[in-house]
């Protein structure tokens, strides 16, 4: 009976993630999941010290900042969050090259700002 149990949550969960795999969220919740996951990868680079792994996930958010940057309406806000969040990865990618983790918790919190203030006006329309 347990193994049955089991197997069945298995079964449900490899289903469930399945819709997941096959681009079933909007293209925007793909965008945010993968800035969550840089975010957690800086959270974690900089808490062991490791400069050149926070470097190369604050690359990785700023070249996708820049690129739906470029794909938002000229001069709107989701164009100037985008901007605002790449400078922002931008200079803590300076940061981690110079090894100075308080120009990079500094960084950290204007991308996190620039997070919010996305999500906010998102929920305020």
């Amino acid at each position: 009976m347990k193994k049955s149990a089991v197997v069945l949550l298995v079964v449900v969960l490899f289903i469930a993630m399945a819709g997941f795999s096959h681009g079933r969220l909007s293209p925007v919740l793909q965008i945010m999941l993968a800035r969550l996951g840089w975010i957690q990868s800086i959270v974690t680079e900089l808490s062991m010290s490791n400069f050149e792994g926070l470097k190369n996930h604050a690359d990785l958010l700023a070249a996708d900042a820049q690129k739906a940057g470029e794909g938002a309406p000229a001069e709107s806000p989701p164009q100037n969050f985008n901007y605002k969040l790449r400078d922002a990865a931008r200079a803590m990618s300076d940061g981690a090259s110079k090894k100075d983790g308080a120009m990079v918790v500094k960084q950290f919190g204007e991308a996190i700002s620039a997070c919010y203030a996305c999500h906010a006006a998102g929920r305020d329309k």
